[in-house]
């Protein structure tokens, strides 16, 4: 399930890279609400509990060299467990604004979201960049062959730790790949843009599109959504 939150963007340039400080002023928002719930939140494996997207400009948007502006700011926060989407729905419900870079960006709307596949062939698309690795180490210069390998294994094992089974991926092919490096809390990440196309079972196919892809899912990273014909990605 997906929760789309829409903000006041306030004319704020959003730097590219918030995802660490989105994640820290959303569990600020409900641990305001219930600190115990805030506390379980930060301690949960991300592969299995909850994801989150980047900040997405909506309406007429600019991107500069170090951010972009929008009408609004949409983010979205995906989880399995319908309870977790509805805390986080009671916490942005009971809170006017949300405080992100020392500025107050009010709440304009939330809603929820089932995750529907369209059929069991999509294409798949990042809407925060992924982090990959392969035997301890992140994926950025490697051979597209090793990124398409390392994304199958990715989503195998994570399927199978909270379902108990491997999936089977009749096909997966990378369509688009763009590397780029991250700032982290002072720290260069290596990360990747990629579409891809796959072919399993609708369930699976939901399970990812729930879960993302690669690791530091909650952080921001590796949140993914099926790109369908005609989709405008108006929020």
């Amino acid at each position: 399930m997906h929760l789309i939150v829409n903000l006041d963007s306030n004319n704020f340039e959003m730097p590219y890279d918030h995802s660490y400080q989105l994640y820290s002023s959303i569990l600020a928002l409900v641990d305001n609400q219930n600190e115990a719930a805030a506390e379980k939140l930060h301690g949960f494996n991300p592969s299995s509990k909850f994801s989150m997207s980047q900040i997405m400009p909506g309406g007429k948007r600019e991107f500069t060299r170090t951010g972009f502006r929008g009408e609004r700011f949409i983010f979205i926060l995906s989880s399995l467990d319908s309870s977790i989407i509805n805390l986080f729905e009671d916490s942005f419900r009971s809170a006017e604004f949300i405080e992100l870079f020392k500025n107050k960006f009010k709440i304009y709307s939330i809603l929820k979201r089932e995750v529907f596949p369209t059929s069991e062939i999509v294409t798949i698309k990042t809407k925060s960049p992924a982090i990959l690795k392969d035997k301890g180490k992140y994926l950025l210069n490697e051979s597209d062959e090793l990124i398409l390998s390392t994304l199958k294994t990715n989503i195998i094992n994570k399927y199978n730790k909270v379902r108990g089974t491997k999936p089977e991926i009749r096909f997966i092919k990378i369509l688009g790949l763009k590397r780029k490096l991250l700032d982290l809390k002072g720290t260069k990440l290596p990360a990747l843009m990629i579409t891809f196309t796959m072919s399993a079972d609708i369930e699976i196919i939901k399970f990812i599109l729930e879960v993302g892809i690669g690791s530091k899912n909650k952080l921001g990273f590796g949140f993914i959504e099926e790109e369908k014909a005609g989709d405008a990605n108006v929020y």
